[in-house]
């Protein structure tokens, strides 16, 4: 459940007698869907949604009944507030998959090659606009060795004060830290081959 709750506090949403989630990565969705279905024992599927706000012009939703779930979520984070307080004294297991939905949800994990040298540059951070809940998952990371650098306020949403936690590239590299979905994992482990070269790295969601 640890990845449930992770996805739920960013991207998830609960309203109705219902839980669910609206993402651009289908396998964002598909996984928060089996964490659902190892909950409660049934499921839904996911499916396609326009839009206009996503750059392929739809996204991956899923949605689901189930009260009992929804009051449970919502208790264990009050109400999308806070970082349970089991997680965040929760085995490396358990922490490090509440990490990877978090992250898949609001992680930072930018690629782009520098002009004129034609060298990657990567971006790692994890963004909120709830600081109390940034400052946990940033303790998490911490706990795994990803040192935290600058902290800024994003500039594209001067309305929303949203914080923007980064960290240090080299010290996400040689963390066990590893997202869920396929993209941004793809990015990260082309970070660890600039700095780890000869270490395999394979990343998985229980």
């Amino acid at each position: 459940l640890a990845y449930l709750v992770g996805a739920f506090l960013t991207d998830g949403w609960a309203t109705k007698k219902q839980i669910g989630i609206c993402v651009n990565d289908r396998d964002f969705a598909e996984n928060f869907a089996r964490c659902v279905q190892s909950a409660i024992g049934v499921t839904c599927p996911i499916h396609q949604r326009k839009s206009p706000k996503s750059r392929m012009g739809f996204m991956w939703r899923f949605a689901i009944r189930s009260r009992e779930l929804e009051n449970w979520l919502r208790s264990e984070t009050e109400n999308k507030a806070k970082v349970p307080d089991d997680i965040m004294g929760a085995k490396d297991e358990i922490a490090l998959s509440f990490l990877a939905g978090a992250m898949d949800g609001d992680g930072i994990m930018g690629h782009s090659i520098r002009k004129g040298t034609g060298k990657s540059q990567f971006s790692v951070g994890f963004c909120g606009a709830r600081l109390g809940f940034v400052a946990q998952v940033t303790s998490l990371m911490k706990r795994f060795g990803a040192v935290p650098t600058k902290s800024v306020f994003n500039k594209q949403r001067p309305t929303n004060q949203t914080m923007i936690q980064r960290f240090a590239n080299i010290s996400i590299a040689h963390s066990p830290f590893n997202f869920g979905i396929r993209r941004k994992q793809a990015r990260l482990e082309l970070l660890r081959q600039m700095y780890l070269p000869q270490r395999p790295y394979v990343g998985t969601v229980e």
